[in-house]
C-alpha cells in the first residue's frame, strides 16, 4: 500500500535493526522496573487467579501429569477444559522449566507477562513496517500500543494481554495471504492464531476474529470486475483459511472447553449481565484525558462516576496519549483518500460505537443476533479496536509531520498551532469540570479537582508536543531528533498515565505465607484421611480463593468464570451440605471480634461410601425437592435424575419420609491412592449397592470394577456413584475425557499438515 509523504523520513541512528525491538524491550523493561525488582507486584486477578493457575499447571506437569481435572477448588472440576487454564499456550508450558519443589514462584509468572508488552510492541513494528512505514514511525506504533489503555487497564487479566500482543502479527499475515493472494501467509496467520487462542482469552478471540472478518470484507469490496466472481472465490477460501486452521489446531482445547461451557455458570447470560462494563458516553473525554474522573487500580481508587463501579475504570480505559492521538487524528485526515485509512477510523468507530455497550444500538444487535457475542459481558473492552488502530494512524500521522517538518512547510506551522490551540482548550475544560457528572456532596469538590489537575497534565503534554512540532518545522530540531523527542514524550506521557497502575504493595510470597501455619497443619492431618475445607463464610476466606491449587488443599471453594453450575448439593442446610461434601475442617466467624478460625466437624460423609437404596426423580425440581428434604439421608440412598442401568442393583423404594427403616449393610470403602486425574479404592460390600463419591460429576469420569468397565452415575445432584455388586473389589475411576483426546489427535494431525503446507508453498512461491 502507498503512502504519500510530503518528504523524506530520517530514522534516528539507534532504530536500526534489531535495536528497534531493544528499543522497545528497553522501554517495557523500564516501565515495570518496580516489578522486576520486586519491590511492586501485579495485583488482583494475578494474585488471585492467574498466579494459582499457573503454579497448578507448571507444577502438575513438571511432576508428569497433564491436569485434566483439578481437585482442590469448587470440590473438584475440569482445569484443562477451561480455557483459562491455557496449559498449551507455549509460554506457559516455557514455566514448567522454573517449577521446582511443588511451587512455581510469582516472579516468573510476572516476567512472562511483562515479556509480552515487549512482545505486543514488536509485533506492532512489524505490522508497521509491512504497512511501508520507516523504522522510526512503526517504532512509535509499537510504543502507543504496547502501552495502551487496554494492554496497561487489562493487565491483571493474563489472557488478554497475551492475546492482545498477538494480534498485530495475525492481521500482518491475514492481510498480506488476502492483499497478495497468497497462501503461505494464510497458513501462518492461522498457526499464529492458534497459538493466540491457546492463551485463554475468547472474548478477545472473537473480537479479533471480527476484525479479520471486517477487513475481509474491504478486501472483498475492492475485488476488479473482471473476473470477478472467480477473484471473490478465492478472497474468500484465503479468509477462511486461518479461521480453519485455528480452529482445528487448537482442537484439543476448544473441544474440551466447549464441552464444560454449557455446564458452567456461565451457560446462561442476561442482556442486563452483558451490558455490564458499557462505555458512558461522557467517558469519551477520557480518549484524551484517561483519569478524568478518577482512576482504579493498584493503588486504589478515586474513581467518581454516577453509576459506574470502580473496576469499569481499566475495564473502559481507551487511552494511547494525548499526544498520539492528535497525531491519529493528523494521520486520518492527511490520508483520509485512502482505501486502509478509512477502514481503520470506520474500526475505531465501530470499536467505541461497541464499547458503549446498552448506550447504544450496536451492542444490544450483536448480544441478539450474531452468534457468539451473547456469552461475554463488559462491551468496553472493544476499545481494543481502538488502540490497535489508532496506533496505526498514530505513526501514519507522525509520518506526515515529519515530512512536512523536512520540507520546512508551512502547515507544519499550523498543526503546532492547532495542537497548543486544543491544549489549551483542554485545560480550561478540566478547569471549569466541563465534564463533571453531579455528585453528592464532597464528591462533587473531589471530582472537579480530579478534571482539573488530569486536564492540565494532558495539556502540558500536548502543548510541549505542539512546541516540537514547531521548532521541527522551523529547522531548529533536525528530524531525527525531533523524531527522538516524540518517541521519549510518547514513553513519559505512557509513564505518567499507567506506571503505577499495576504496582500493588502484596507481595504473593507473603500473602500466602499469612496462612502457611493453617496450610501446612490441613497437609498434615491429610496425610492420615482424605477432606475437604469450607474456608469461606460470607466475604470472609480462612485460605484464599484458589490456595487450594497452590497449596493441594481440597477446598469446598474456588474462583474462575467457567465453574461449574453443580458443585454443591442442595441439602436442606449447609452444615448437612458440608458433611456431605467430606468437609473436617470448616471456617467459624467471630464477627463481634472480627476474627475466624477452623473448627473440626464430627460426622462428615468420607470421601467414599456405599448406599443401597436409591430413589429416581422425575425431573431435576423433583430430584431438588427430594435432596433438599431434611428426612433426606444420602448414607442411606442415591438420588438419580436418570433410571440406573438395569446392572445396578436392584432398586429399592425408598422415600423422602420414611425410607427403608432397615439398617445399611457393613461395608469398607478404602482409598489406596488420589491422583489429579485417578483415583483408586478397594471395597468390601455384603450387597449389591452404588459407590458413592464425594466428587463431582463430570462426563468423561470412567471407572472399571476389577478390571471391567462400569458405569459412573451423577447422583445426589452433583456427584459420582459408581454399581458395585456383592464381594470385595479393585475400583478405579479415571478422568479420560473423548474431548481432550479426540481433541489431541485433531490438533496433531492439523498441525502436522499445517506444517507441510507451509513447507510446500515455500518451495512452490521459491520455485515461482
Amino acid at each position: 500500500m502507498q503512502r504519500k509523504n510530503p518528504g523524506p523520513a530520517i530514522d534516528p541512528p539507534f532504530l536500526k535493526g534489531w535495536r528497534v525491538h531493544a528499543v522497545i524491550a528497553g522501554t517495557v523493561l523500564l516501565f515495570f522496573r518496580d516489578i522486576l525488582f520486586r519491590t511492586s507486584f501485579f495485583w488482583e486477578d494475578f494474585l488471585h487467579q492467574y498466579y494459582a493457575f499457573r503454579s497448578f499447571a507448571a507444577t502438575s506437569l513438571a511432576s508428569g501429569t497433564i491436569p485434566l481435572w483439578n481437585p482442590y477448588t469448587f470440590n473438584g472440576m475440569p482445569f484443562q477444559a477451561d480455557i483459562q487454564s491455557a496449559i498449551f499456550y507455549l509460554p506457559n508450558l516455557f514455566l514448567t522449566l522454573f517449577a521446582g519443589g511443588g511451587t512455581l514462584h510469582y516472579w516468573w509468572v510476572e516476567f512472562s507477562i511483562v515479556a509480552h508488552f515487549a512482545l505486543a510492541g514488536s509485533c506492532m513494528y512489524l505490522l508497521a513496517r509491512s504497512l511501508r512505514l520507516e523504522r522510526a514511525y512503526a517504532a512509535f506504533a509499537g510504543l502507543v500500543y504496547c502501552f495502551s489503555g487496554f494492554m496497561v487497564g487489562h493487565l491483571i487479566h493474563q489472557g488478554f494481554i497475551y492475546q492482545a500482543a498477538w494480534f498485530p502479527l495475525v492481521f500482518l499475515f491475514f492481510r498480506e495471504g488476502l492483499h497478495e493472494r497468497r497462501l503461505r501467509p494464510i497458513i501462518v496467520c492461522g498457526l499464529v492464531l492458534g497459538h493466540a487462542i491457546l492463551a485463554g482469552a475468547p472474548q478477545v478471540t472473537l473480537y479479533i476474529v471480527l476484525f479479520l472478518f471486517a477487513y475481509f470484507v474491504y478486501e472483498l469490496v475492492q475485488v476488479p470486475r473482471v473476473g470477478r466472481l472467480r477473484e471473490m472465490v478465492r478472497v474468500s477460501l484465503l479468509a477462511a483459511g486461518p479461521i480453519i486452521i485455528a480452529v482445528l489446531v487448537t482442537a484439543v482445547q476448544l473441544l474440551p472447553t466447549l464441552e464444560l461451557a454449557p455446564l458452567s455458570q456461565r451457560a446462561d447470560i442476561t442482556y442486563e449481565k452483558a451490558a455490564e462494563g458499557s462505555l458512558a458516553s461522557a467517558q469519551l473525554i477520557t480518549l484524551a484525558v484517561p483519569k478524568y474522573f478518577g482512576a482504579s487500580g493498584a493503588q486504589g481508587s478515586t474513581f467518581l462516576f454516577p453509576g459506574l463501579a470502580y473496576w469499569q475504570y481499566w475495564e473502559t480505559t481507551a487511552y494511547f496519549g494525548i499526544g498520539a492521538l492528535a497525531l491519529a487524528c493528523i494521520g486520518l485526515i492527511s490520508l483520509i483518500r485512502e482505501r486502509f485509512t478509512l477502514f481503520l477510523g470506520f474500526m475505531i468507530a465501530f470499536g467505541l460505537l461497541y464499547a458503549l455497550g446498552s448506550n447504544s444500538f450496536l451492542h444490544r444487535f450483536f448480544h441478539e443476533y450474531v452468534p457468539g457475542f451473547d456469552t461475554f459481558r463488559v462491551p468496553g473492552r472493544m476499545v481494543l479496536y481502538f488502540d490497535f488502530a489508532g496506533a496505526i494512524l498514530a505513526a501514519f500521522g507522525l509520518r506526515y509531520v515529519t515530512g512536512l517538518a523536512v520540507k520546512k512547510s508551512p502547515v507544519v506551522l499550523f498543526i503546532a498551532l492547532g495542537m497548543a490551540a486544543a491544549a489549551v482548550a483542554l485545560f480550561f475544560a478540566g478547569k471549569d469540570g466541563f465534564l463533571v457528572p453531579p455528585l453528592p456532596g464532597s464528591a462533587a469538590a473531589a471530582a472537579a479537582a480530579t478534571a482539573a489537575t488530569e486536564s492540565a497534565k494532558g495539556a502540558a503534554i500536548l502543548g510541549l508536543m505542539a512546541v516540537a512540532v514547531f521548532l521541527a518545522g522551523r529547522g531548529t530540531l533536525a528530524p531525527a531528533v525531533f523524531l527522538s523527542a516524540v518517541l521519549a514524550l510518547q514513553f513519559v506521557d505512557a509513564h505518567m498515565y499507567g506506571f503505577d497502575q499495576n504496582n500493588g504493595n502484596v507481595d504473593p510470597d507473603a500473602y500466602y505465607a499469612r496462612t502457611a501455619a493453617t496450610a501446612a497443619f490441613i497437609r498434615e492431618e491429610g496425610k492420615k484421611e482424605i477432606f475437604r475445607v469450607n474456608s469461606r463464610e460470607g466475604g470472609a476466606m480462612i485460605l484464599d480463593r484458589n490456595e487450594g491449587m497452590i497449596d493441594r488443599i481440597f477446598l469446598m471453594e474456588g474462583y474462575t468464570p467457567l465453574g461449574l453450575s453443580r458443585y454443591i448439593p442442595p441439602m436442606s442446610t449447609w452444615p448437612r451440605t458440608c458433611d456431605l461434601m467430606n468437609a473436617k475442617y470448616r471456617i467459624v466467624v467471630d464477627r463481634e471480634e472480627g476474627s475466624m478460625s477452623l473448627a473440626e466437624a464430627t460426622g462428615y460423609a468420607p470421601r467414599a461410601f456405599m448406599v443401597y437404596d436409591r430413589y429416581v426423580a422425575s425431573s431435576e425440581e423433583d430430584a431438588r425437592n427430594h435432596i433438599s428434604s431434611p428426612a433426606f439421608d444420602p448414607m442411606r440412598e442415591a438420588v438419580f435424575e436418570e433410571e440406573p442401568p438395569a446392572t445396578g442393583p436392584a432398586a429399592r423404594t425408598a422415600t423422602p419420609d420414611t425410607g427403608t427403616g432397615a439398617s445399611p449393610p457393613a461395608w469398607k470403602a478404602t482409598i489406596l491412592s488420589y491422583g489429579l486425574n485417578e483415583i483408586r479404592l478397594s471395597v468390601s460390600t455384603p450387597a449389591a449397592g452404588y459407590l458413592i463419591l464425594s466428587e463431582i460429576w463430570y462426563p468423561g469420569w470412567r471407572a472399571t470394577v476389577d478390571g471391567v468397565e462400569a458405569p459412573v452415575l451423577r447422583a445426589d445432584w452433583c456427584l459420582r456413584a459408581v454399581p458395585v455388586s456383592e464381594g470385595i473389589h479393585a475400583i478405579k475411576v479415571e478422568f479420560v475425557p473423548d474431548t481432550f483426546w479426540n481433541g489431541a489427535w485433531i490438533s496433531g494431525v492439523s498441525l502436522v499438515i499445517a506444517l507441510s503446507g507451509l513447507f510446500f508453498s515455500k518451495r512452490g512461491e521459491g520455485a515461482a
